[in-house]
């Protein structure tokens, strides 16, 4: 990364560049891997750590082409309380993406017909970025081409929260929430990008930097004894047979982290169906008594 110039005229609300420019497309394989530095605090909870995402293949949604991403624990630093130790640390994350190049987009899809934009490089100065963080959506103050490892790349920047600083970048991503935006959203969320590389090089910061994948690790679930008891999960539907004296709390998250359905109090037999408010796709599962856990996953239809 060498240097920043701007490079735009403001008329009114809009840019017009200074120069001619090409739109670098993300163009993801499988050589590409992001790695992010990631912290969550939340009332007496707090975690930190590093995690990689690494795009795995290619695959057709409703008939469209994604790629699918898998974000996964690299490192530990910070983990008190049950939301981080049960539900952000353990479970990878799936993302599906694609990229619109003539709208100069890239999109997450949702579950069932429904997708989002994570990256609108066609936004301009006063336009908002949804980035997936709902509230904390930053608005474009302004717009540039960086130089990093001799090419040049849009960049939009913005403010978000308290003074936190966001940039996009043409051909990378962002320097905050992606490609796992909208992944543990309990007030800060809060994923950094550290580097980015495709095909053996470091696109982000800058060629000099090492950036190198980590092993996966699993932290919590080790330490929590497992919890027995007898479930099915058949034809969309969960059921308990045999509970025992056992008093059995249900959660369920979303592939992303987040909470979707608790149920608590579960004395004796219990079945629920899972069709008519979630859309199809894969769930964590987590059951709880006590210090005891078992987590699942299933896919509702």
């Amino acid at each position: 990364m060498k240097h920043i110039y701007l490079a735009f005229l403001l008329f009114g609300p809009f840019c017009i560049y200074a120069q001619s420019y090409t739109y670098k497309a993300l163009d993801l394989d499988t050589s590409c891997f992001w790695i992010h530095s990631y912290y969550h605090y939340y009332p007496s909870q707090e975690c930190s750590g590093e995690k990689t995402t690494i795009v795995e293949k290619d695959t057709l949604i409703n008939s469209t082409s994604y790629y699918k991403l898998r974000t996964y624990t690299t490192q530990i630093g910070i983990v008190s309380g049950s939301i981080c130790s049960n539900a952000l640390i353990p479970f990878d994350v799936i993302t599906f993406l694609r990229e619109d190049t003539s709208a100069k987009k890239i999109y997450k899809w949702m579950g069932g017909s429904a997708e989002v934009p994570l990256l609108d490089f066609a936004k301009n100065i006063g336009d908002t970025l949804d980035i997936g963080l709902y509230s904390y959506n930053p608005i474009v103050d302004s717009i540039a081409i960086q130089t990093f490892n001799g090419i040049d790349r849009k960049m939009q920047f913005g403010v978000f929260g308290l003074g936190n600083l966001y940039a996009t970048i043409e051909g990378i991503g962002a320097t905050y929430s992606f490609p796992v935006s909208g992944y543990g959203e309990w007030h800060s969320p809060d994923f950094t990008l550290l580097c980015y590389s495709k095909g053996g090089v470091t696109l982000y910061p800058d060629s000099s930097t090492p950036c190198l994948k980590g092993p996966k690790v699993f932290v919590g679930l080790n330490d929590i004894p497992s919890l027995k008891i007898n479930y099915t999960f058949n034809k969309n539907t969960f059921s308990i047979q045999d509970i025992g004296n056992k008093q059995v709390e249900l959660f369920v998250y979303s592939i992303q982290g987040a909470l979707l359905f608790e149920e608590k109090y579960i004395h004796s037999w219990y079945k629920k169906e899972f069709t008519s408010t979630f859309s199809p796709g894969v769930y964590v599962f987590s059951l709880r008594s006590g210090n005891s856990r078992l987590n699942f996953k299933a896919i509702i239809e």
